[in-house]
Protein backbone atom coordinates (compact mmCIF):
# COMPACT_ATOMS: atom_id res chain seq x y z
CA UNK A 1 0.00 0.00 0.00
CA UNK A 2 2.69 2.58 0.91
CA UNK A 3 4.44 1.24 -2.12
CA UNK A 4 1.20 2.31 -4.28
CA UNK A 5 0.75 5.76 -2.55
CA UNK A 6 4.15 6.73 -2.88
CA UNK A 7 4.19 6.08 -6.74
CA UNK A 8 1.01 7.99 -7.16
CA UNK A 9 2.26 10.98 -4.64
CA UNK A 10 5.99 10.62 -6.75
CA UNK A 11 3.63 10.94 -10.49
CA UNK A 12 1.97 14.18 -8.92
CA UNK A 13 5.43 15.97 -7.15
CA UNK A 14 7.01 15.20 -10.74
CA UNK A 15 3.99 16.14 -13.32
CA UNK A 16 2.15 18.24 -10.82
CA UNK A 17 -0.87 17.51 -13.10
CA UNK A 18 -3.41 16.24 -10.90
CA UNK A 19 -4.95 14.11 -14.20
CA UNK A 20 -1.48 12.22 -14.11
CA UNK A 21 -1.94 11.19 -10.34
CA UNK A 22 -5.44 10.05 -11.32
CA UNK A 23 -4.08 8.17 -13.83
CA UNK A 24 -1.25 6.45 -11.98
CA UNK A 25 -3.69 5.37 -9.10
CA UNK A 26 -6.06 4.08 -11.85
CA UNK A 27 -3.00 1.72 -12.86
CA UNK A 28 -2.18 0.95 -9.31
CA UNK A 29 -5.23 -0.69 -8.10
CA UNK A 30 -4.84 -3.72 -10.43
CA UNK A 31 -2.18 -4.55 -9.06
CA UNK A 32 -3.15 -4.18 -5.43
CA UNK A 33 -6.71 -5.86 -5.71
CA UNK A 34 -3.83 -8.45 -7.33
CA UNK A 35 -1.66 -8.36 -3.90
CA UNK A 36 -5.48 -8.04 -1.35
CA UNK A 37 -7.56 -10.24 -2.84
CA UNK A 38 -5.06 -12.91 -4.54
CA UNK A 39 -7.12 -16.56 -3.18
CA UNK A 40 -10.46 -15.11 -4.48
CA UNK A 41 -8.76 -13.45 -8.11
CA UNK A 42 -7.38 -16.85 -8.49
CA UNK A 43 -10.47 -18.37 -8.23
CA UNK A 44 -11.42 -16.93 -10.79
CA UNK A 45 -12.60 -18.75 -14.12
CA UNK A 46 -14.65 -18.65 -17.17
CA UNK A 47 -13.39 -14.94 -17.81
CA UNK A 48 -12.05 -14.34 -21.62
CA UNK A 49 -9.69 -12.06 -22.02
CA UNK A 50 -11.03 -10.67 -25.34
CA UNK A 51 -12.98 -12.36 -28.82
CA UNK A 52 -10.84 -15.26 -29.94
CA UNK A 53 -8.68 -15.48 -26.80
CA UNK A 54 -8.59 -18.61 -24.62
CA UNK A 55 -11.36 -19.06 -21.51
CA UNK A 56 -9.66 -19.14 -18.05
CA UNK A 57 -10.71 -22.39 -17.27
CA UNK A 58 -9.02 -23.23 -13.91
CA UNK A 59 -8.35 -21.26 -10.69
CA UNK A 60 -4.73 -20.25 -9.64
CA UNK A 61 -3.22 -20.31 -6.57
CA UNK A 62 -3.43 -17.34 -4.79
CA UNK A 63 0.21 -16.87 -4.50
CA UNK A 64 0.68 -16.77 -7.76
CA UNK A 65 -1.70 -13.84 -8.58
CA UNK A 66 -0.08 -12.08 -5.30
CA UNK A 67 3.38 -12.18 -6.87
CA UNK A 68 2.20 -11.35 -10.33
CA UNK A 69 0.59 -8.09 -8.45
CA UNK A 70 4.14 -7.40 -6.90
CA UNK A 71 5.44 -7.92 -9.98
CA UNK A 72 3.44 -5.18 -12.09
CA UNK A 73 3.11 -2.96 -9.41
CA UNK A 74 6.99 -2.78 -9.37
CA UNK A 75 7.52 -3.09 -13.83
CA UNK A 76 4.95 -0.35 -13.63
CA UNK A 77 6.82 2.43 -11.39
CA UNK A 78 10.29 1.26 -12.99
CA UNK A 79 8.57 1.89 -16.51
CA UNK A 80 7.14 5.45 -15.39
CA UNK A 81 10.77 6.45 -13.82
CA UNK A 82 12.65 5.32 -16.31
CA UNK A 83 10.44 7.12 -19.12
CA UNK A 84 10.99 10.04 -16.75
CA UNK A 85 14.99 10.11 -16.99
CA UNK A 86 14.99 10.03 -20.39
CA UNK A 87 12.55 12.96 -21.48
Amino acid sequence: MALAIGFVLLVFTMTGSGESAFRALLFVLLPLLCIWFSDAMGRLTGISMGLGRPVITKGTPGVFVAIGGWILLIAGLGAWLMARVQS
